[in-house]
C-alpha cells in the first residue's frame, strides 16, 4: 500500500476526539479520491482496543441499506440480538445503537447516497442524537463525496446544523507530499503533477518509470482508471453538466475573461455567470484578480481550472473522445507529447505559489494576500507570475520551465507592481525577487530586491 502521508492534522484531531468520553458527530467530505476512506482507515488502525465500524453506502433502496448495515454491525458488536432482529427503518437502529454500543466508532460513507435513499435520515439523526445520543455520548463519522450535498448538512437550514461537533474538508494533497508518495522529484514528479495534480488515487495508478506509457495506459486507453474520471466528477454533481462541460473546454486553454469564455460557448455573459459561479462553489473553478485588487469590488478577473487533473482532462481527454473510441491513440499521444510543455506552465505557477507560500511563512512572515499581479489595461506591459505580500514588503517570482529570469525585465516589473500596489492603497517597502533553477529542482534563490519608489 502507498505510504500514508500530509494528513497528521487531521488524525491527531479526529484521535482526540475518539479517544475522549463526549459525543462525536464528525463531518468528513471532499472530493471523490481525496484519500477520506484511507484517512479513516488510518484513524481506525489507531483506535485499537475500541469497537470500530466502516460502512461503505452504494445506490440502493434503504431497506436494502439497512440490512447490509446490520449484518457489519453484528458482526462488528458479536451482538446476537442485531444478527437475530431486523430493522426496518432508520430511528429504531440508531436508537438501538446509542442505547447499547454507545462506545462503538461509526463511520457511515457516502453518506449522500443514504440521504438519497431516504431524505428523511438527517431528520432521524438529529433527533435521535438530541434525545438519546449526545447523552449516551456515541462516536459518529458522516463521510461524502457529493461537496453541495455535504454542504449542505453543514448549512443552517439543515436538522444537523449546531450537532456537528466537528467538520473538515479533506483538501487535496500538496506538491512536495505527492513528491514523497511517488517518489519522484524536480521536473519529473511536476510532469506527473500536471496530469494527477494533488489526488493520492490518481498517483497509485502510476509507477513513475516511464510517463508518456502510463499516462497512456491510464488516461488514453478506454477502460483505463482515468478515461472517464472527468466526466464521472461532474455528472456526480450536476444533474445537466452540458454547459459545464463546455466552460471546462474553453477553460482547460488558460484563464479566460467572462466574455471571453461567454463568446466561446456562445451565451451572452450573464447566461454564463452562474455556472461560473456552481463551478466556483464546487471548487472546480476560481476567479483570480491582480494581488494588488483582490480587495476592489468590481474589478475584472480571470476565471480558471483550479484543479490540475480537470485542466488536463478537459484539454486532452474530452474535446478528442471521438478519436479515443475509435483507438486513434497515438494521434492523441502526439498532439500530448507537442503541447504538453505549454500547457504545463500554468501547473508550474501553482506550484511555485505553493513552496513560496511555504518558504515565506517557515520564515515568520505574516502573510496578507498572494496571487498573480498584472496591469490595468493600458498600464505596464509586464506581468508577475507570483507574488506573496506581508508586513509591508513581497516576495515576487517568475515560473518559466527551464530558463531562468531576465533580472532586467523582473526589476521593471516588479516596480511597476510596487507602483500598482501604491495607487491600490498597499503600502509596501520593497519587493524580494526570486527564481527556481532551471533544472527544476525547486530551490528557490533569491535574485535581487526592488525598493519602492
Amino acid at each position: 500500500m502507498p505510504p500514508f502521508v500530509d494528513r497528521d492534522a487531521e488524525i491527531t484531531d479526529l484521535l482526540h476526539r475518539l479517544r475522549g468520553e463526549g459525543p462525536q458527530l464528525l463531518i468528513l467530505y471532499g472530493r471523490r479520491r481525496v484519500g477520506k476512506t484511507r484517512l479513516v482507515k488510518e484513524l481506525f488502525d489507531r483506535l485499537e482496543g475500541r469497537p470500530r465500524l466502516y460502512y461503505l453506502a452504494t445506490l440502493k433502496e434503504s431497506r436494502l441499506q439497512l440490512q447490509d448495515l446490520q449484518r457489519d454491525l453484528a458482526q462488528a458488536t458479536a451482538d446476537p440480538l442485531l444478527a437475530g432482529r431486523p430493522f426496518e427503518e432508520w430511528e429504531p437502529l440508531l436508537l438501538y445503537l446509542a442505547q447499547r454500543h454507545p462506545n462503538l466508532v461509526l463511520a457511515l460513507d457516502e453518506f449522500p447516497y443514504l440521504l438519497s435513499a431516504d431524505p428523511a435520515l438527517a431528520s432521524v439523526l438529529q433527533k435521535v442524537w438530541d434525545e438519546h445520543g449526545k447523552g449516551a455520548g456515541v462516536k459518529w463519522l458522516l463521510l461524502g463525496s457529493q461537496l453541495g450535498v455535504m454542504e449542505r448538512l453543514l448549512a443552517g437550514s439543515s436538522p444537523l446544523y449546531g450537532r456537528r461537533t466537528g467538520a473538515w474538508k479533506v483538501r487535496p494533497m500538496g506538491f512536495l507530499e505527492l513528491c514523497t508518495f511517488g517518489g519522484v522529484r524536480g521536473l519529473e514528479a511536476l510532469r506527473y503533477f500536471g496530469v494527477c495534480g494533488g489526488m493520492p488515487y490518481y498517483w497509485e495508478q502510476f509507477a513513475f518509470d516511464d510517463f508518456a506509457g502510463e499516462v497512456e495506459r491510464a488516461v488514453w486507453r478506454r477502460g483505463g482508471p482515468l478515461y472517464d474520471e472527468g466526466e464521472f466528477l461532474l455528472r456526480e454533481e450536476l444533474r445537466e453538466p452540458r454547459e459545464y462541460f463546455s466552460i471546462l473546454q474553453v477553460l482547460a486553454r488558460g484563464p479566460r475573461r467572462l466574455g471571453h469564455i461567454a463568446t466561446a460557448v456562445g451565451k451572452k455573459q450573464t447566461g454564463i455567470s452562474k455556472y461560473l459561479d456552481v463551478l466556483q462553489g464546487l471548487e472546480m473553478v476560481r476567479r483570480e484578480l491582480p494581488v494588488t485588487r483582490q480587495h476592489r469590488k468590481g474589478s475584472r478577473g480571470l476565471y480558471r481550472i483550479h484543479d490540475p487533473f480537470l485542466r488536463f482532462w478537459f484539454r486532452y481527454v474530452f474535446p478528442q473522445r471521438s478519436l479515443l473510441e475509435m483507438g486513434e491513440v497515438e494521434a492523441v499521444a502526439a498532439r500530448f507529447r507537442d503541447s504538453y510543455p505549454e500547457f504545463l506552465a500554468l501547473t508550474y505557477e501553482e506550484v511555485a505559489l505553493e513552496l513560496l507560500l511555504r518558504r515565506a511563512r517557515a520564515t515568520g512572515l505574516a502573510v496578507e494576500r498572494w496571487g498573480r499581479w498584472w496591469p490595468e489595461r493600458g498600464g505596464s506591459r509586464f506581468e508577475l507570475d507570483v507574488v506573496v505580500v506581508g508586513e509591508g514588503e513581497a516576495w515576487c517570482l517568475e515560473a518559466k520551465i527551464g530558463s531562468r529570469p531576465r533580472l532586467g525585465r523582473f526589476r521593471e516589473a516588479a516596480a511597476a507592481f510596487l507602483a500598482d500596489a501604491r495607487a491600490n492603497g498597499l503600502a509596501l517597502r520593497r519587493a524580494r525577487l526570486f527564481a527556481f533553477e532551471a533544472d527544476g529542482a525547486f530551490e528557490g534563490k533569491e535574485v535581487g530586491v526592488v525598493q519602492a519608489g
